[in-house]
């Protein structure tokens, strides 16, 4: 081997040198970079974002007082408070003070994720708001509907409202008792009033006063309990355990 050879051979052991220090450092970081992925979270993109209505609130707070005016007013109406060519007189208070405020319980109820309340909110603002523009149809003679047929329009909207609670009936048994009971004596009044526009009995639409005025007094027992739980206090007065599991 010839002295350049030797020169040669010398220069190149530093670059070798430098290769293998290069290789070892790309091989360290490619490890670097896989034991981060695997410890990097699985799911990829901005985290899921939630609708925040306050620190705790409850849409029942207002959705329940709601319920209980307007349809307290509906059965002293039943039951003769006032004359029935005066029952017109309960639309102010079923309408605005009833069908809007629970609608927008529902809505809040849908944005918190609760779609039970917001079904029973948004049903019964159904009802209150469909029975104001029916009273004042009737009295404004908005439908045309002749004097002889107006007990039969009375009771298909009586059996309508009826099968719908019929089956919300059955699915709140699910929860506390209360609202169960609640649910039973809408039923009775919905069906005693049914018969009552059949028949033409004045004392059944009495005794469907009677039972609005049963059920509107459970809602306002119910909202002592869901009012003493939002002021701080114990859960009071107790609601009872469910009828079905």
């Amino acid at each position: 081997m010839t002295q350049q050879d030797n020169i040669v051979g010398a220069a190149s052991v530093p670059t070798q040198q430098t290769d293998l220090h290069r290789a070892v450092a790309e091989l360290q970081q490619a490890i670097g970079e896989l034991q981060h992925a695997a410890h990097a979270p699985g799911t990829t993109g901005p985290a899921p974002t939630g609708v925040l209505i306050g620190a705790g609130s409850d849409p029942l707070m207002l959705g329940l007082p709601a319920f209980v005016v307007g349809w307290t007013c509906v059965g002293l109406a039943l039951v003769g408070v006032v004359p029935a060519a005066a029952v017109g007189g309960v639309v102010p208070v079923l309408l605005l003070g009833t069908a809007v405020f629970q609608f927008i319980s529902a809505v809040w109820a849908f944005l918190l994720g609760q779609s039970l309340v917001a079904a029973i909110f948004g049903l019964f603002s159904g009802i209150a708001s469909s029975l104001s523009i029916l009273l004042l149809g009737v009295f404004h003679n908005w439908f045309a509907i002749p004097a002889a047929d107006l007990s039969g329009v009375e009771a298909l909207f009586t059996i309508s409202w009826a099968i719908v609670f019929v089956f919300l009936t059955w699915i709140m048994l699910k929860l506390p008792a209360v609202y169960g009971a609640i649910m039973i004596f809408v039923e009775a009044a919905l069906c005693l009033l049914s018969a009552a526009y059949l028949t033409g009995n004045a004392n059944l639409v009495t005794a469907g006063g009677a039972a609005v005025l049963a059920f509107t007094v459970l809602g306002a027992y119910a909202w002592l309990n869901v009012a003493s739980e939002a002021s701080g206090g114990p859960a009071w007065p107790p609601l009872g355990p469910p009828v079905r599991k």
